[in-house]
């Protein structure tokens, strides 16, 4: 989802955008398969960009714990060839990772100097990534991003908020759990704040996540914005497609200007059950996303050269 945003903003800054996919193309798109060496060197070969911002991974951590091989596959030796590649053109790289490279057992917000302390197959596949892009280029970047939600206007894949949502419109219980705190991030102010980061030259580790601490429990009161609501019974544990990761403590500090969505210090707005955000301007944003977005399709690599 949120390589979707990054080729509208990189868009609207005046840049080039060439999308690329894998399984499923979208307008203008260009396929590459990350795992594939050749695929990789030959598209960037061919299309000489002067920033890469690599999204395309494997994210879903359960499925990471049953197919490691696959996650580390596209998780670091995707990483690798984007990196070998861009060195050779000469590009930059930014790679997209994630909270889960610490433990959570701090119980504090986490900073970029810290040492990352990865427990499941994911997120030591996500910092082996880390590793070969820093290794790769010292001008390259890493921004971690935490719990990122949004309108998804290209495919059907969800994310935490949207899973809250389609549950409420269900009318179906769900249970949230209010020992993981994160760092929820709205997905077009991470692309913003990702792409500002790669053209003021930014290098190195960045958390690129909202600025707030809530637990999923709390996410959940929030987007409803019902408090009184007994749809969820709050418990601890693992969440929905957490279960390699346990309770936790994963939020970050050092926001580098990716505020949350809404109100107070960034809590996302109250949703409307028939598609889109409320709050000033809410239907007008959202109409506008949904247009933009339909020009784009789907893609997983988004490479853009400013003019």
């Amino acid at each position: 989802m949120l390589g979707q945003y990054v080729a509208m903003e990189a868009r609207s800054m005046g840049c080039d955008v060439v999308g690329t996919y894998n399984e499923n193309s979208g307008p203008g798109g260009v396929r590459m398969d990350v795992t594939d060496p050749g695929s990789v060197s030959q598209v960037i070969g061919d299309e000489m960009p002067g920033t890469v911002v690599l999204c395309a991974a494997m994210t879903n951590v359960d499925q990471c714990e049953r197919e490691p091989n696959r996650a580390y596959d596209i998780n670091m030796e995707g990483a690798l060839n984007v990196a070998s590649a861009c060195r050779d053109s000469k590009a930059k790289m930014v790679y997209i990772s994630t909270d889960y490279v610490f433990n959570g057992l701090k119980g504090g917000r986490y900073h970029e100097f810290e040492t990352p302390d990865p427990l499941s197959v994911y997120a030591k596949s996500k910092l082996e990534g880390e590793r070969v892009t820093l290794d790769s280029g010292k001008g390259n970047l890493v921004c971690r991003v935490s719990v990122v939600y949004g309108w998804n206007r290209i495919s059907g894949k969800g994310n935490f908020v949207t899973w809250i949502i389609d549950s409420l419109r269900e009318e179906r219980p769900i249970r949230l759990y209010h020992d993981q705190y994160v760092s929820p991030t709205y997905a077009p102010a991470a692309a913003k704040c990702v792409l500002e980061l790669a053209a003021r030259g930014a290098k190195g580790i960045m958390h690129t996540s909202g600025p707030d601490c809530l637990s999923r429990y709390q996410i959940g009161l929030a987007v409803a914005a019902r408090p009184g609501e007994q749809v969820w019974d709050a418990c601890a544990g693992a969440g929905p497609g957490r279960a390699a990761a346990g309770s936790r403590d994963s939020h970050f500090s050092g926001c580098r200007g990716a505020p949350s969505r809404g109100r107070r210090g960034g809590v996302p707005h109250p949703v409307h059950p028939e598609g889109g955000p409320k709050g000033p301007g809410g239907a007008r944003r959202a109409e506008g996303e949904k247009e933009a977005a339909g020009e784009i399709g789907k893609a997983d690599l988004h490479l853009y050269v400013r003019r």
